[in-house]
């Protein structure tokens, strides 16, 4: 086999290996979206049912057209705004994350008080 033949056939195998690896990426692409689909549908679902919100971008944004479609009617703005508060709502908010220890006992001791 002379070199023009050699170099022939290694462009031929690297196009059929670009092309199965091409082919290859697609399917796991595929797959992939296919998950990320079940995943917001999960999403959607989860919110539907506890009503809060959902870490899910793409949740939160399509929540209302999810709610239209399941139950025939818009939701109320002023019930996502509770489920989904904005951000303006969420910067007036506070959360205590690391109390001192003092704190966390006490709270601990007043719930164990009321017998929860």
């Amino acid at each position: 086999m002379g070199i023009k033949q050699k170099i022939r056939l290694g462009f031929f195998a690297l196009g059929l290996l670009l092309f199965f690896s091409g082919l290859m990426s697609y399917f796991e692409l595929n797959k992939l979206s296919h998950s990320t689909r079940d995943m917001l549908d999960a999403s959607l679902k989860n919110m539907d049912y506890i009503w809060y919100a959902s870490p899910n971008a793409e949740a939160l944004e399509t929540y209302p057209a999810y709610y239209e479609e399941t139950y025939g009617e818009p939701l109320d703005p002023a019930l996502y705004e509770i489920m989904a508060p904005s951000q303006e709502v969420l910067d007036r908010c506070e959360a205590y994350l690391v109390l001192p220890a003092e704190t966390r006992t006490l709270y601990n001791d007043l719930w164990t008080q009321l017998g929860i």
